[in-house]
């Protein structure tokens, strides 16, 4: 055989060898895929509606001023509402500008959100269940505390499949237990939840007030929620009594949003 020819068959057994590997499709870093990042216990079963989500929890800043926007956690969760509507990223500080759109002075920027402003900008539709009177209508029907626990987490978990399914649910949390009561709040994205023996023990949240990766999805127990909401020694108190700290936490659970595209003119 031809030196030539030997080297053309050298050349073909080699190619497949040196191919350069199929690359997998990388998410950006504001972007997760959701069921690696949550953990179950033996008989758990993790109900996630969004096989990925988006994730805000950046500094927000009022306007180009270098001034941080405390207490920003709404604007974060309709971020990552929008951005999960969409499949585009829809950032807080978009979020933030769009909704202070009519305030001239920048340092003036407030997070108290105006989600018609949203609605407009956005095209969508902001819908809400208020919680606080849910709740207050079970203790007037004579419902125990545990069984209204229960059914707030139920409820949610209802909510979420039937009407959060393409983008995630805002659950509002306020210390006083009023829709808009005085004290500590937090809002976060709920995004699926935890099922065992059939029923809902936990729910999956996106929690602005942890890092990602965590962040993205992590369990409401495990949020930052039970230490802000029941502060450290009656958390304490809790996890040493063996308290499913997501149903304690229903005491606290005050509103849900969600967002729709918006209807037809």
């Amino acid at each position: 055989m031809k030196k030539p020819a030997l080297l053309l068959i050298c050349l073909l057994l080699l190619i497949p060898f040196c191919a350069p590997a199929e690359e997998e499709a990388v998410l950006p870093d504001t972007w997760y895929e959701l069921s690696p990042l949550v953990k179950t216990e033996e008989g758990e079963a993790a109900m996630l509606l969004l096989p990925r989500s988006y994730y805000s929890g950046e500094e927000i800043y009022k306007g180009n001023t270098g001034i941080p926007l405390t207490g920003a956690c709404v604007l974060h969760c309709a971020s990552v509402v929008l951005s999960n509507l969409s499949g585009q990223e829809i950032t807080g500080q978009e979020v933030t500008a769009a909704n202070n759109r009519d305030i001239r002075e920048a340092r003036r920027w407030v997070n108290y959100v105006s989600w018609g402003k949203l609605a407009t900008r956005y095209q969508v539709d902001f819908h809400s269940y208020d919680l606080a009177q849910y709740n207050t209508n079970l203790k007037n029907s004579g419902v125990r505390k545990d069984e209204r626990r229960h059914n707030k987490i139920e409820t949610l978990a209802e909510a979420m499949n039937q009407l959060g399914g393409n983008a995630g649910l805002i659950v509002h949390f306020n210390a006083s237990g009023r829709l808009n009561g005085s004290g500590h709040r937090h809002a976060v994205v709920l995004l699926g939840y935890i099922l065992k023996d059939r029923q809902v023990t936990d729910l999956l949240i996106s929690d602005s007030n942890v890092p990602a990766p965590q962040g993205a999805c992590v369990r409401l127990s495990q949020s930052s929620l039970p230490l802000s909401m029941l502060g450290k020694k009656a958390l304490n108190k809790a996890v040493e009594n063996g308290e499913n700290l997501a149903l304690a936490m229903m005491d606290y659970v005050v509103s849900y949003r969600y967002i729709t595209k918006a209807a037809e003119p």
